[in-house]
């Protein structure tokens, strides 16, 4: 083992993740078993901006409709070939 490795820190004290954005919250609700109060998650774009404020409430349903319409229709193209 060289000198280097052996005053790094150990691998288990990992603190959260290896990169971490504004676009990350720390939300979700994890065991305890997990060894963290809670979880960090991204939420989508729409959620990210409606948690903000930057987007109304009618937005973001207008905003998941469009996503939901655009996935079936990515399903329907892929049974037509």
């Amino acid at each position: 083992m060289t000198q280097a490795k052996a005053q790094s820190a150990p691998e288990d004290d990992v603190q959260g993740p290896a990169r971490i954005s504004a676009a990350y919250v720390q939300d979700r609700e994890i065991s305890p078993v997990a060894g963290s109060p809670k979880a960090w998650r991204r939420p989508d774009g729409l959620a990210f901006m409606r948690d903000r404020k930057q987007i109304a409430g009618h937005q973001w349903e207008a905003g998941n409709r469009l996503q939901e319409d655009y996935q079936l229709s990515q399903m329907e193209a892929g049974a037509r070939s």
